[in-house]
């Protein structure tokens, strides 16, 4: 996570639009994060509410007494926090109901293997329901082909990103976008 793209004045028109931030466990696990974060929102005025951190399943493995503690505090400030990559590496539903997520990031290898791979959808179907029961939102990650959002949608998915949403663009190509459709 490079915190200074929150201080970034490119970004103080476009306040009131979502912010995604990946964090990294090494980061997150910093004494001196929290300070940081608070230190930036004061410093930006940025609005923590429009702001999602994606912090990975692994770095839930060490010291989950901090980590929930660093979480909860997290959405004191406000912010929305996100399980980036759900499904792949040490996955547990212990997470869902232990750590304080909004969102859910379904791992894009998922979506991938949709098409062609009826257990798949099923596993898909399956973590949409949960988080639905949950009260947490669902994003699908690599969303390439429109019958991969076809299933999706049909599996209850409304939130997506990927190749066939948007390819990647540079910040200045994306503002300029937004300034001509926002006028």
């Amino acid at each position: 996570m490079d915190l200074q793209i929150l201080a970034g004045t490119e970004l103080a028109p476009h306040r009131l639009l979502p912010l995604s931030v990946n964090v990294t466990a090494s980061e997150f696990h910093r004494e001196d994060f929290l300070p940081r974060v608070s230190q930036i929102l004061r410093s930006t005025g940025a609005n923590p509410e429009s702001i999602k951190l994606e912090l990975t399943e692994g770095m839930l493995l060490s010291n989950s007494d901090n980590t929930i503690r660093s979480m909860n505090l997290l959405k004191e400030l406000g912010f929305q926090l996100s399980l980036d990559d759900f499904g792949t590496g040490f996955s547990s539903l212990a997470y869902l109901r232990q750590f304080p997520f909004d969102e859910i990031k379904i791992d894009q290898s998922f979506v991938r293997a949709l098409e062609t791979d009826s257990q798949t959808r099923a596993i898909v179907a399956a973590i949409i329901n949960l988080a639905e029961k949950l009260g947490m939102q669902v994003i699908a990650e690599g969303v390439e082909t429109d019958a991969q959002w076809q299933i999706l949608m049909e599996s209850g998915c409304r939130q997506f990103q990927g190749f066939l949403i948007a390819k990647p663009q540079p910040l200045q190509d994306v503002l300029e976008q937004l300034a001509s459709t926002c006028g």
